[in-house]
C-alpha cells in the first residue's frame, strides 16, 4: 500500500492550489523569520560561539584574553596590529596584568585547548595544527580573524 504525501493528504481534504501556496508562505516567513533571528546575534555572541566551538572554556582568564585580542582587532577591522604597542597595552590596562603574564595565559589556553582540538579548530588552523600541535597566539588571531570576517554580518 502507497502511503499518501503530506500535500496530497491535504487534497484529499479539499485544499486548493491557493491554500497550498497560502501554507507554503507561512512555512517561509517562519523559516525567514528563524534564520533572521540567527543573523541577529551580535559580535560578541558570535565570538562565544566560535570560542565555544572550538572548545575553550569561556570563564579561563586566557580565553577571555584571547577574545579581548581577537574583538580589538576585529573592531579595528585589522588582525595585523602590532601585538606589543598596540593589542597588549588595553589588555594590560583593563586587567592590570603584567605582559608577560597575560601572554602566559593565552598561551596556555590555546596549549589546553589544543591538546583536543574539535573539527572546527582542526579546520581552521590545520597548519599550525600540523607544525607543533596548537596555533601560536598571532596564528590565532589572524585565523580566527580571517574566519570571523567571513561569518560576522557585515555591521556585525
Amino acid at each position: 500500500m502507497r502511503r499518501l504525501s503530506k500535500i496530497e493528504k491535504l487534497r484529499q481534504m479539499g485544499w486548493s492550489k491557493n491554500d497550498l501556496l497560502e501554507l507554503f508562505q507561512e512555512v517561509a516567513d517562519i523559516v525567514f523569520s528563524s534564520n533572521h533571528q540567527i543573523c541577529q546575534k551580535t559580535k560578541k555572541e558570535v565570538i562565544n560561539d566560535f570560542f565555544l566551538d572550538l572548545g575553550f572554556r569561556l570563564t579561563d582568564g586566557g580565553v577571555i584574553i584571547l577574545k579581548k585580542m581577537l574583538m580589538h582587532c576585529l573592531d579595528d577591522n585589522n588582525p595585523n596590529l602590532n601585538f606589543k604597542r598596540e593589542l597588549y597595552p588595553p589588555i594590560i590596562e583593563e586587567t592590570g596584568l603584567e605582559y608577560e603574564t597575560v601572554r602566559s595565559r593565552a598561551r596556555e589556553a590555546l596549549y589546553d585547548t589544543f591538546k583536543y582540538p574539535t573539527e572546527l579548530g582542526k579546520t581552521i588552523f590545520s597548519r599550525s595544527i600540523q607544525k607543533k600541535g596548537y596555533p601560536t597566539i598571532k596564528e590565532f588571531i589572524l585565523e580566527s580573524y580571517d574566519y570571523l570576517k567571513r561569518i560576522l554580518p557585515e555591521d556585525g
